[in-house]
């Protein structure tokens, strides 16, 4: 809990429950997030531990403060929890009244946003936790990664003009992906350690989490049915008194 003001000016406490949405580039994180978005009381904190893109840590939050990533990187799982905890807090005290002080905080986690021992002590110890693990296949993930590193188009894998360039490109081979190892550039390197990186950090999570303390859903359920499997997924995942702001679809 948090304590922000009423409009009235007395302390109201704030109940947060956090979804943390475990994934990877181009498996529709992006299009999970927006589906709970939907609800007045869901905060959509994105890439919130991002210190290379979105994050609180880069001035996008926090009050535009800036921190290095080389000190988010040695903070402890507290200090992370307190850094989101503000961020609700500050974000909070303008919606207090319609919600009542309990809100849903939704955060993406990608491999690089944080060490290994840091993304453990998130999924052990953060409260009123509900860890979401979203994976695509690993094939067709490969060809979206492609897409977007080779032509910059990074729009979402539901967008017809990158699925027109999916479908168009020569696209080689995830089995091939070794003949970028003796390439240079980002680019190279990136597609080079693409099996690894994801199946390491698919093992990573579910070697630390048993299937009772985590959420799957797959790239189907998101893109399939306007969402909906993955939307109720989440909902009922959700600990009991954080239900209501998200009834099933």
């Amino acid at each position: 809990t948090a304590t922000a003001t009423n409009t009235n000016g007395t302390p109201q406490t704030l109940e947060v429950a956090i979804v943390i949405l475990m994934s990877m580039q181009r498996s529709s994180s992006t299009s999970l997030l927006t589906l709970l978005d939907n609800s007045p009381c869901f905060l959509h904190f994105d890439e919130f531990f991002n210190n290379d893109g979105r994050g609180w840590g880069n001035g996008a939050l926090n009050g535009g403060q800036f921190t290095k990533k080389a000190k988010v990187l040695k903070m402890t799982q507290a200090q992370l929890l307190k850094a989101l905890r503000s961020e609700v807090e500050s974000v909070a005290r303008k919606e207090n009244k319609e919600c009542g002080g309990r809100y849903v905080v939704g955060i993406k986690m990608f491999p690089f946003f944080l060490k290994n021992n840091q993304h453990k002590g998130i999924l052990t110890n953060f409260p009123n936790l509900t860890t979401v693990v979203l994976e695509r296949n690993i094939e067709d993930r490969w060809k979206s990664k492609y897409v977007a590193e080779t032509t910059g188009d990074w729009k979402h894998e539901g967008q017809q003009e990158h699925k027109d360039k999916i479908a168009n490109m020569d696209i080689p081979p995830l089995k091939e992906y070794r003949a970028f190892c003796n390439q240079k550039g980002k680019v190279a390197f990136m597609l080079c350690h693409f099996p690894d990186e994801h199946n390491q950090w698919y093992q990573f999570i579910r070697n630390t989490l048993s299937e009772d303390k985590r959420v799957e859903v797959s790239f189907l359920d998101v893109v399939s049915n306007n969402g909906t499997d993955a939307y109720n997924m989440v909902a009922r995942a959700l600990p009991v008194p954080y239900q209501h702001i998200f009834p099933l679809k």
